[in-house]
């Protein structure tokens, strides 16, 4: 199991959170997972849903050691889709019969990958991440924001890339085979 997962939400397709999940995507091979392909419920606290790619996908993480969040920052916030299946997660703590999933995520390594218009992450963005990966048990592997107000441009950040990847491949043993692909 050395295998590497990206969820990726955001609202503009070839904007700049993807054209750096890109760029990374061929130094750090990953499968992509694109949140708009796919249906998830929203969260209630019945844990009643309409058939749905929630389990799937879980099951496709649970497979990864690494598992990347890959959201722009909106607001000091991920995208309403990376929330809405981050809000989901708790229904893996809430139903008996699915915790033996959520025990599974103490294993995994969790990264974020984002972009906004500030210099700096949001403080607001950064700590949500930390305290989910807490929550769940999961070691916080790494951070990597670029900022692009004036839009991505791949040869500007090479070097805080080349950084993060330099950072975090102590903690990667190896890589899968990177490709963008829907449950």
């Amino acid at each position: 199991m050395n295998s590497t997962i990206a969820l990726f939400s955001s609202a503009r397709q070839n904007g700049n959170t993807d054209k750096l999940l890109q760029q990374i995507n061929t130094q750090w091979p990953m499968e992509v997972i694109d949140l708009e392909s796919l249906t998830i419920s929203t969260y209630n606290y019945e844990n009643k849903y309409q058939t749905d790619d929630f389990y799937a996908l879980i099951d496709k993480i649970l497979q990864c050691e690494n598992i990347v969040f890959v959201s722009p920052v909106y607001w000091s916030a991920v995208t309403p889709l990376m929330k809405n299946f981050i809000d989901r997660l708790c229904e893996l703590l809430d139903e008996p019969n699915l915790k033996h999933k959520a025990k599974q995520l103490k294993a995994k390594q969790a990264f974020v990958i984002t972009t906004s218009a500030s210099l700096e992450v949001s403080s607001t963005f950064a700590n949500f991440f930390k305290e989910l990966f807490r929550y769940f048990g999961m070691k916080f592997s790494g951070l990597l924001h670029i900022y692009c107000r004036e839009g991505y441009d791949g040869e500007n950040n090479d070097a805080q890339i080349n950084e993060f990847l330099a950072k975090i491949s102590g903690e990667r043993n190896s890589f899968s085979k990177g490709s963008r692909k829907n449950v």
